[in-house]
């Protein structure tokens, strides 16, 4: 499925990133519960005419 928000970059680009998680046991109906965070850098190029620029971001996420 197609929505209108989704993003797409049309360019060359690479990021870099590092996930950490952490588990906790849980002597419950819940066996375990996992704590995801990941941070990253992604950089990619604009393409505009008689410049050579890039453009970054940073990229985080926490579940």
């Amino acid at each position: 499925m197609i929505l209108k928000t989704d993003v797409f970059f049309n360019t060359a680009g690479y990021y870099f990133d590092v996930e950490m998680a952490k588990s906790f046991r849980m002597e419950s109906f819940i066996d375990e519960v996992r704590v995801v965070t990941d941070f990253g850098f992604y950089l990619w190029d604009v393409q505009t005419p008689n410049l050579n620029v890039q453009d970054d971001a940073l990229c985080t996420e926490l579940n």
